[in-house]
């Protein structure tokens, strides 16, 4: 029988030090203790993300709240309890019963052979199904919409649509794209595969430029057309998403906070560079972003964000962005002043 109290191992986020931790089960949540440190936290199960299945004597879980902590499970038993619970709690099945079960099969022999050739993030971008990313895509449209508020102001969506448009118009097999305001308290922008794009209320009336928010378009683009998102979910929470056993709020949280390699932030920057190149766009503009959201890190946090951040710090970024961006034109401008001054205004209805 499984003790209620257990022993694993627990990674802050903060550095790549790895704690010894105490964890204490309840009825619907686990309590983490990690003296080394003098911290505990409380994860609630249906919370849980399942980072990784239990293989070498461990098993991963992280929290949709805290994603960057990850739980190192080394007790099959406790593992397979907590698998357990995710799969009693889980809100939604991705895909309908018969083909959610072959598609999750497919993902597990992809997985198998990444695992094989130890290349996983390669062997999905290159082998993953458009069909299955797109059914994901849509399915994931619907989960944000329950869970975040969507911009309904059908001026400032057909201008932010033009300028996506305006920027794929000419990229060979682009997906349909589409892109969304959503309101946020944090300036941020992601995308979730297919063409699927989301900027946050608070980046449009934060933004210093229109070919700042076209930058940020553009890396996103990037994102997309390099099949990042599906590189980025990990082998555990592919096959959990496919089987069913990840709640909606973990899913929207997942995608609103995910964090792609340095390898793919670096390939979205310099995609980003091109594609405004080619359009005859102010490369500047997505410099200035990275400049800008510098100056609000003190030295000690861009050092940090450096060492222990899958992203490349934002200065890392301004001098690779210097080193590629060889045009020194002013740009075109896509949209007046005065339109720019209405999407700065922000969305104010909402649903």
């Amino acid at each position: 029988m499984l003790e209620q109290d257990n022993t694993g191992y627990f990674f802050n986020g903060r550095s790549p030090q790895k704690y010894v931790a105490q964890i204490h089960l309840e009825q619907d949540s686990l309590t983490v203790s990690v003296a080394d440190i003098n911290e505990e936290y409380e994860w609630r199960y249906k919370d849980l993300i399942l980072l990784k299945n239990f293989s070498n004597g461990e098993g991963k879980f992280v929290d949709s709240k805290f994603p960057n902590m990850e739980l190192v499970i080394t007790s099959k038993e406790l593992f397979n309890f907590i698998s357990r619970k995710l799969s009693k709690i889980a809100k939604f099945y991705i895909l309908k019963n018969d083909t959610r079960f072959l598609l999750a099969m497919l993902a597990l022999l992809l997985i198998s052979g990444a695992t094989l050739f130890k290349n996983f993030d390669v062997l999905n971008q290159r082998f993953f199904p458009k069909a299955l990313e797109k059914n994901i895509a849509a399915q994931t449209t619907e989960i944000l919409r329950s869970e975040y508020r969507f911009c309904k102001n059908k001026n400032i969506n057909k201008i932010l649509d033009k300028l996506v448009k305006y920027l794929v118009k000419d990229l060979p097999n682009a997906a349909d794209y589409q892109i969304y305001v959503i309101e946020l308290d944090v300036e941020n922008a992601f995308t979730w595969g297919d063409g699927q794009l989301a900027v946050s209320n608070k980046l449009l009336q934060n933004a210093a430029s229109p070919e700042e928010l076209l930058g940020i378009m553009a890396h996103e683009i990037g994102h997309n057309e390099k099949r990042h998102v599906v590189s980025s979910m990990g082998k555990g929470f592919i096959v959990s998403l496919l089987l069913g056993n990840v709640g909606a709020a973990q899913l929207a949280n997942f995608l609103v906070l995910n964090s792609f390699s340095r390898h793919a932030e670096t390939e979205a920057d310099l995609f980003a560079i091109e594609l405004l190149q080619q359009k005859k766009i102010d490369h500047h503009g997505l410099k200035s972003f990275f400049e800008r959201n510098s100056n609000n890190l003190s030295a000690e946090e861009e050092k940090l964000s450096s060492y222990f951040s899958t992203h490349p710090a934002s200065k890392e970024r301004i001098k690779l962005l210097d080193s590629f961006a060889t045009s020194d034109f002013s740009g075109r401008r896509l949209i007046s002043d005065r339109v720019w001054r209405y999407v700065q205004q922000g969305c104010h209805n909402w649903q």
